[in-house]
Parts: C-alpha cells; structure tokens; sequence
C-alpha cells in the first residue's frame, strides 16, 4: 500500500531518505558538513534537503507505476532483467541468432 509523502512529517521524511541512502549503500558521512566553494561538493544537508523536496514532489507517480497490469504478476519485471541494448544486432550476432 503505498504511503504518501504528504501524509509524513519533515523528520519521518528526513528519517526515510536517510534509511533509503543506508539501503542503497550510500555512506552519507562522506560528504563536508560545510559548503565547499572550491569542489562545489554538496553538504550532508544540503543533499538531504534536495532528497527531501524531490520526495515531496515526484514519487507520487512514480510509486503507483506498474509496467502492465495485463500482464501476469511473474511478468510485470521482466523489463528490468534485460535493459535495452544500445547496439541489439551486435549481441544478436555474438549470442548466436544472427548468421554472421
């Protein structure tokens, strides 16, 4: 059941764009806790809080998205396994279904 961005307060929103970071492998302490003009890295902070507006803003759509709900339930990921290729006669050549 997907939850709301709107329906959470400031700090359960900061406390789950943190958590996502930590899930995704993203070591928030890396980053300076003051601006640096000279690299123009982002703060701790600073990324957080565009974390946090982006949350507020976009995922609404993004999180009722399904690739086709006529589609059996074992089927609706199947696009994430196997992405596009940029050039698909080339890999249809080397795995064999093109006579070269």
């Amino acid at each position: 059941m997907p939850v709301s961005a709107a329906d959470l307060s400031a700090d359960e929103l900061t406390a789950f764009v943190k958590a996502r970071l930590v899930i995704s492998g993203f070591d928030l302490s890396l980053l300076p806790t003051t601006f640096d003009p000279a690299t123009g890295v982002p703060t701790q902070d600073s990324l957080v809080a565009s974390l946090v507006a982006f949350v507020r803003s976009a995922p609404g759509a993004l999180n009722t998205w399904r690739p086709d709900s006529g589609r059996a339930e074992q089927d609706l990921y199947q696009q994430q396994v196997a992405p596009p290729l940029l050039y698909p006669s080339v890999a249809e050549a080397w795995t064999g279904k093109v006579a070269g």
